[in-house]
């Protein structure tokens, strides 16, 4: 009796028989499926593109919370600059005073 090569444990083999098989893996994927052409992008479109839409959305509120944020810093920053620039001109007018 003959023993398959599946018992012999080739499944590599055993399979090889049966469908085309690249046994030492020297096809990449195009050449052994008989895609010689050049590779082309599939967009799927219908049930990815809600959650597209929601990332989008939530990319977009990111950027104007960030934004947002900024231009408060921004308005922080003229603020302690204008109350130093006081500051600095009260001393300057107390010392004046004292002086005379």
């Amino acid at each position: 009796m003959e023993q398959s090569t599946l018992d012999n444990h080739n499944v590599d083999e055993f399979f090889s028989d049966i469908i085309e098989v690249d046994l030492d893996r020297s096809c990449s994927p195009s050449t052994f499926s008989g895609n010689n052409g050049p590779t082309t992008k599939r967009t799927k479109k219908g049930d990815t593109s809600w959650m597209t839409d929601i990332a989008r959305e939530q990319l977009e509120q990111q950027k104007d919370h960030y934004r947002k944020n900024e231009e408060h810093d921004m308005r922080k920053e003229e603020m302690v600059e204008d109350l130093i620039n006081t500051r600095r001109i009260l001393q300057n007018d107390l010392l004046e005073v004292l002086k005379k």
